[in-house]
């Protein structure tokens, strides 16, 4: 008996891990309406987890495959068995909005926080560096010098 899962239900633990430990932060700082903030936080994380457990899954998924070893992607995805080169091509479009809507929705919780510092920094880390490295993780083939996650 095969029991489906789905990759929400697979990140779900490291995305609320990255999301306490986020929402932890707002204890050593001074800043009024913190359930408000700490919410915004845990979510900026939780978001920011899911997008770190699904971009890792899918760089690994190669190797995963061929070695026979568990990958939430193909775990959550492959419910026919297909092979890597079948499979892939057939999920790209799916994980791209996953980890696109992730990454949208760290935006929009970074937007709600009182930030005073590197506000252009963190807005350029979760705008550009995440797209960057989905850009890299989904091109993969064509640079075999980029090191996996």
């Amino acid at each position: 008996m095969s029991i489906d899962i789905s990759i929400d239900k697979l990140s779900d633990p490291f995305s609320n891990l990255t999301g306490f430990i986020l929402s932890t932060f707002l204890d050593f700082i001074n800043v009024a309406a913190k359930v408000r903030v700490r919410e915004n936080l845990y979510n900026l994380g939780y978001n920011l987890g899911k997008w770190i457990y699904i971009i890792d899954a899918y760089d690994d998924l190669y190797d995963d495959m061929k070695k026979n070893k568990f990958n939430p992607i193909e775990k959550a995805y492959n419910k026919n068995n297909l092979k890597f080169e079948d499979f892939r091509p057939k999920i790209a479009d799916n994980v791209d909005f996953l980890l696109t809507s992730c990454a949208s929705s760290c935006l929009a919780y970074l937007d709600r926080l009182p930030i005073t510092k590197n506000e252009d920094l963190l807005q350029n880390i979760l705008q550009l560096g995440l797209m960057e490295k989905m850009n890299k993780v989904f091109n993969k083939e064509s640079d075999k010098n980029e090191k996996p996650l």
